[in-house]
């Protein structure tokens, strides 16, 4: 008898933004009557044991809880007991021993004994997000784990663990169909997928298999209008060289959604030199012992997409040896969860000199360091602007609100705009809550536009003009810099004592590289590595800063520095006029 029970587990999220990361990913396991030990190589969300087991046979579900204390010896599952500290156990609310039930959810990356009361095999088909392989071996004990395999080139316990002193040559216990642990014989024994076995490990071992993967974030590749770049490390954990093989997987739209993945979208790679089309192989050679970066990046058509567009997908990376493993990898660029007022830090530490024989336009590095103040907000269309202040003021109550007491914010770029949300009574009288940034870098009075390019902030070129108070050119009090005539009455046109100044800003949001020691400094489209200190989950963007000024010189100076960006409101609307 074949019973398909299928449980749809949607992927998991995160703290910030509570996002679904990665396709959903299936895993078929095959229960036979009796006892089974499985290992779950999906992250399910809706992961309560009385739901994902309550159309199923079972009699009980165990979990060892490595943190009591180490396995020196094999038990049987016919003779745990539920009072056994090191484990957990769940039995159905129909079962007598429902009370003694200590385990409630199923993890992904976990391995679990299920007893089945059944005349036959079930298949349990779970959905949800790819793991990660790592293991967190306990020293001198026998660890219940399961491994990444490639079902179709699955290696012998012996061949995968031999780069690894802590596991080679050790036991290894198998569960049999009649509920006995059998030591396995490694060099004959292949390791199948979606199984546990007790692993003795001798000593501290942080061995994952033949190669290991360092991402950015632990639990995938996350793309979005702030990070069009991810770095993948792969390490060759073997002392022979690996051919690591990479292939992306069919993409599918998101589950609250029933829009199809636009053609706007592009997955690429960097090969040596250039971006390139993700292939439908990418081949690499790794050292022995060795890593090697990876660059991946989305390019994506800013005219033929929508805003609120979703896509997910996952990496495979196999080897060599028949290790492999999966990673999800989303592409969101949609504006709704960066929408709100930014706010921080640009440290400029690089200058072009217009006198340098070698390269007048080549930024070169500072003394120290000059810090300005940046202030961006985004709205939910993802128009994004730059601004001289931001003011968040809680608008006076409408007469037909005053029944209510919820407040109302509002973020405006300019002060001359209070009046319009504010009395003139409580103004004089000092009688309303608000908050203003503003920073000494720029003149202008409302916001400048910015557009969005391949993880480019860009602002259109601004102007500040000659007879401006805050020119550096001008100087009110001095005769020779006021833009006056000699009679203090006539103003002068602009080049007789000022000049018009022009600017130009450019915002080059980062991803984090996965070796956080390394920082080089490089452009997005023909770039070296650059890691930048973007950190989206934190609430964080980062980067390189640069700048364009016409007018201080008869040459164009050309300014490079990093900036850090906090999100400190949420207010979707800016008023500017």
């Amino acid at each position: 008898m074949f019973k398909t029970i299928s449980f749809l587990l949607t992927m998991i999220f995160f703290v910030f933004p509570s996002y679904a990361f990665g396709e959903v990913f299936t895993q078929t396991i095959t229960l036979n009557p009796g006892w089974n030990a499985i290992y779950l190589e999906v992250h399910p969300e809706f992961n309560e044991c009385k739901n994902l087991f309550k159309d199923l046979p079972v009699k009980s579900v165990w979990a060892w809880d490595y943190r009591f204390s180490s396995v020196q010896y094999v038990i049987d599952p016919e003779k745990l007991l539920p009072e056994q500290q090191e484990w957990l156990v769940y039995f159905p609310q129909e079962s007598k021993k429902s009370f003694l039930s200590s385990l409630y959810t199923l993890q992904g990356g976990r391995s679990y004994l299920i007893e089945l009361d059944a005349n036959g095999p079930i298949n349990m088909t779970i959905q949800g997000s790819p793991v990660m392989n790592e293991f967190d071996w306990k020293s001198n004990s026998f660890n219940l784990v399961g491994f990444h395999v490639d079902p179709n080139f699955s290696p012998t316990f012996s061949s995968y663990f031999r780069f690894s002193p802590a596991h080679n040559g050790e036991p290894i216990y198998k569960l049999e169909r009649s509920g006995k642990w059998v030591r396995v014989k490694p060099d004959e024994e292949i390791i199948k997928s979606g199984c546990a076995y007790w692993v003795f490990c001798d000593g501290f071992s942080r061995y994952n298999g033949s190669f290991a993967t360092l991402l950015p974030q632990n639990s995938g590749l996350y793309f979005n209008r702030f990070s069009y770049e991810q770095h993948i490390k792969i390490s060759n954990n073997t002392s022979t060289e690996s051919m690591v093989e990479l292939k992306m997987c069919s993409s599918l739209p998101s589950n609250n959604t029933d829009k199809v993945p636009q053609t706007g979208i592009k997955i690429l790679y960097w090969n040596k030199t250039k971006w390139e089309d993700f292939p439908s192989v990418l081949e690499i050679s790794v050292s022995p012992e060795s890593d090697i970066p990876i660059r991946i990046a989305v390019k994506i058509d800013q005219q033929n997409n929508t805003s609120d567009q979703l896509f997910k997908s996952y990496l495979s990376v196999s080897d060599d040896k028949g290790l492999r493993i999966f990673i999800p990898l989303t592409v969101d660029i949609s504006f709704e969860k960066q929408v709100g007022l930014w706010t921080g830090m640009a440290a400029i530490n690089k200058v072009s000199c217009p006198t340098d024989i070698d390269d007048p336009n080549q930024p070169r590095p500072t003394a120290s360091d000059f810090l300005i103040r940046l202030i961006v907000h985004i709205d939910k269309a993802g128009q994004t602007r730059l601004l001289q202040q931001a003011i968040i003021i809680e608008k006076e109550p409408e007469p037909s609100d005053l029944d209510t007491n919820e407040k109302q914010l509002v973020l405006i770029a300019n002060h001359n705009l209070i009046p319009n949300y504010i009395s003139s009574s409580s103004l004089h009288n000092n009688n309303f809550i608000g908050l203003r940034i503003s920073s000494a870098a720029f003149a202008f009075e409302n916001s400048i536009p910015m557009t969005w390019q391949s993880g480019l902030l860009t602002t259109e070129e601004f102007e500040l003009d000659y007879n401006h108070p805050l020119n550096p050119f001008k100087h009110k009090y001095h005769p020779d810099h006021d833009n006056l005539d000699a009679y203090f009455e006539q103003t002068l046109c602009e080049g007789s004592e000022s000049f018009s100044i022009t600017r130009t800003i450019e915002l080059e949001l980062k991803s984090p590289e996965p070796d956080e020691n390394a920082r080089q400094v490089s452009d997005y489209s023909n770039s070296l590595i650059n890691p930048g200190e973007y950190n989206f989950f934190k609430n964080q963007l980062s980067g390189i800063y640069h700048e364009t000024i016409k007018g201080v010189h008869k040459k164009p100076l050309y300014v490079e520095g990093t900036f850090n960006l906090q999100l400190i409101s949420s207010i979707p609307v800016l008023s500017v006029e």
